[in-house]
């Protein structure tokens, strides 16, 4: 052999940090002095919670194998996936007794809370310590002697004046510019923030923070088909993250509240891939698209045969990727591309429509796309993107937030012009969409005005914060100028989308590159949106609702021995005579309906629901089913047979209890009570 290859030396990227002292929950009183009350109940009972998982027993929930997690659950996140992730109660307290402690002179302290609702919780425990609240002085007067001792000072133990800052991207920007200045002589700052001041934001002279290990994230629902809000654990690397603001400046300290042994053994040690746990629709119509190009590519010899994929299908193609997604998630796809009209059919062989293709060439989520679409087919296109910039971009409307106001009356004040501004673009039609339509029909009559000063009485008057509303007018011109693309030039969409960018001083030129230009001088732009409130509605309607009541494949085929579910709810139904048309039936209802005056108790559940009352109930007790008929009693004519006695009722009208006819008509009363329970089939 040839010589040994020289030693390749680790290559560096980043800047040296001091270090950081990390402190569990189960360590926190080896470093710091925590009263009772509610801060050591707190601790108690998420000590309680972590010591418990899994039947774990010990100091820092750690079992035989030292809570490595090297046991059955290795590496499966067991408890992760187990454990919910809940602020304990007790925590604020907690929270306010380290800040306390934890406190320096013209230093920061984080605390990573997972959403705005905890910061507003934290941030009233912790305001009494705010020296520079003007309420303080009234408040602390307030409260007398009956504290004794344990009377707030306003500072902490070593008599550093704190000033607490709430931060989050909900709070506009001028009302937090002064966390970024340096803190004074004799002062810490106390920042109650989300994962935004993670690595989003950098703060002076940060020497501690207290970390949840929570944080607020959209993940998909494969079941709902539909993306949520959820408070979820954060990752190992996230939490360390976090702790790294601590040690840019100083030496510092991270307070985490979460066991040392959930921490490595049950949390994950990285974010998981944005693929895993995002809606696929419109990476499977990419995919799917892509396969037509390769598939052409083979037959061509384009392709070189040793390259060993199967590229068939969108579904084997992204199981190609480095970590592909789940099979649930892109059956979910499937069925909600279907759903929405994206492809024909639910199957892998199904065929891209306009709509498809459509959704791929904007930037939007899939019902808002099909507005849009409907707007151009419906022949009222500037009133749909004017909808879908509204409700793309952030609520343009100012909302005041008490850790912003802190004076009571003028927080009223500020409320009620919020809510009359929001009223009067409503018009009583109770429509968010319409709402914010309306609102952008004002600005492009007031000239489309832009920028912060030209915007500023447009903005006064209808109580609107500019930056918001700059955001929603960019999106709704970035959706003008991509349909322009799309459309033919001369049809009457393109047209109108032409004249409505033009309303916003741009046009797009030969190149489809988008130009500025001047208002248009003639009255053509008071034509744009419609004034038919019914259609309007009938769009909104079209956009939003799928197939409103969905077949669920219940297996209504005998199985030969005990009846299913789905047998039984039609064995009963015939009894009791109920209508198949017009019957819904909830599963599991709640027991205490039926503690007393069972009857009003089930219609005001079904009125509660769907907004009506049912013309019969019926509970049966053995099955625990609860069946709401909104058509009434069957009534079939009935049969006399060779004897001419007349037949029992299950023999009445065999033929029609055909349940997957049954599905494709049914009552709006049902459609409404399977949109209440968001597609579920069951309650409970």
């Amino acid at each position: 052999g040839g010589p040994a290859p020289p030693e390749v030396k680790p290559i560096f990227v980043g800047v040296r940090t001091f270090p950081v002292e990390e402190i569990f929950l189960d360590e926190i009183d080896n470093h710091f002095t925590i009263k009772g009350g509610f801060a050591r109940a707190g601790i108690d009972k998420a000590l309680a919670g972590f010591w418990n998982l899994g039947g774990r027993k010990g100091k820092g929930g750690k079992g035989k194998d030292g809570g490595k997690g090297k046991g059955k659950d290795s590496g499966s996140a067991s408890g992760f996936k187990r454990l919910e992730p809940q602020i304990a109660q007790g925590f604020d307290e907690l929270c306010k007794e380290l800040v306390q402690q934890m406190a320096r002179e013209e230093c920061t302290l984080i605390v990573f809370l997972p959403g705005i609702a905890d910061i507003t919780s934290f941030y009233e425990t912790l305001a009494p310590l705010d020296t520079s609240r003007a309420d303080r002085r009234t408040s602390l007067e307030a409260w007398g002697d009956e504290w004794g001792d344990d009377r707030p000072t306003g500072a902490s133990n070593g008599g550093v004046a704190l000033k607490i800052y709430p931060m989050h991207s909900l709070i506009p920007r001028e009302e937090q510019e002064e966390v970024f200045k340096p803190p004074p002589a004799g002062v810490c700052h106390v920042v109650l923030a989300s994962n935004i001041a993670e690595s989003s934001l950098t703060l002076p002279s940060v020497c501690g923070i207290i970390d949840l290990a929570m944080r607020r994230s959209i993940q998909y629902d494969a079941r709902r088909l539909m993306s949520c809000l959820v408070t979820t654990w954060c990752s190992q690397s996230s939490c360390k993250q976090r702790a790294g603001r601590a040690g840019r400046t100083m030496p510092g300290r991270a307070v985490r509240l979460v066991t040392r042994g959930f921490f490595e053994s049950e949390m994950v040690e990285f974010d998981p891939p944005e693929m895993l746990n995002a809606p696929l629709t419109k990476l499977y119509l990419q995919a799917k698209q892509l396969c037509a190009k390769l598939d052409n590519m083979w037959d061509r010899g384009l392709i070189p045969e040793e390259i060993d994929m199967d590229l068939s299908t969108p579904t084997k193609l992204l199981g190609e990727v480095v970590q592909p997604p789940s099979t649930a998630l892109v059956e979910a796809a499937i069925g909600e591309l279907a759903d929405v009209g994206c492809i024909d059919c639910p199957t892998e062989d199904a065929l891209i429509t306009p709509l498809g293709y459509l959704a791929m060439a904007l930037p939007c989520e899939l019902r808002l796309c099909r507005l849009l679409y409907l707007g151009l087919a419906l022949n009222c296109p500037c009133d749909a993107i004017a909808m879908v910039a509204g409700l793309t971009a952030a609520d343009p409307f100012s909302t005041p937030s008490l850790l912003v106001v802190k004076d009571q009356k003028e927080y009223c004040r500020k409320l009620e012009r919020s809510f009359s501004a929001r009223l009067w673009c409503d018009r009583n039609r109770h429509s968010e969409p319409l709402m914010l339509r309306d609102l952008f029909a004002e600005w492009i009559q007031a000239g489309a005005p832009r920028g912060p000063k030209a915007m500023g009485s447009f903005a006064r008057d209808w109580n609107i914060i500019p930056k918001k509303f700059e955001a929603c007018a960019s999106e709704a011109v970035d959706l003008c100028q991509r349909l322009a693309k799309l459309l033919n030039p001369r049809s009457p969409g393109a047209i109108a989308v032409g004249n409505l960018l033009a309303t916003m001083r741009f046009s797009v030129d030969r190149r489809e590159e988008l130009v500025k230009s001047q208002f248009p001088s003639d009255s053509a732009y008071s034509k744009l949106f419609c004034q038919d409130v019914g259609l309007m509605r009938a769009l909104i309607c079209g956009g939003f609702s799928d197939q409103l009541l969905v077949h669920l494949k219940p297996r209504w085929a005998s199985s030969g021995g005990k009846k299913k579910k789905e047998e039984q709810i039609v064995d009963i139904m015939k009894k009791q005579a109920l209508d198949l048309r017009g019957t819904v039936c909830l599963l599991n209802p709640p027991q205490e309906l039926r503690a007393y005056d069972a009857e009003e108790n089930h219609q005001r559940l079904c009125e509660a629901m769907c907004g009506e009352r049912a013309k019969r109930v019926h509970w049966d007790e053995r099955e625990k089913l609860l069946f709401f008929d909104f058509k009434g009693d069957r009534r079939p004519k009935a049969r006399r047979g060779k004897s001419g006695m007349r037949e029992s009722q299950e023999d009445f009208e065999e033929e029609e209890v055909n349940p997957d006819a049954v599905i494709k008509d049914v009552c709006p009363q049902a459609h409404r009570l399977h949109q209440f329970g968001a597609g579920r089939w069951k309650f409970t």
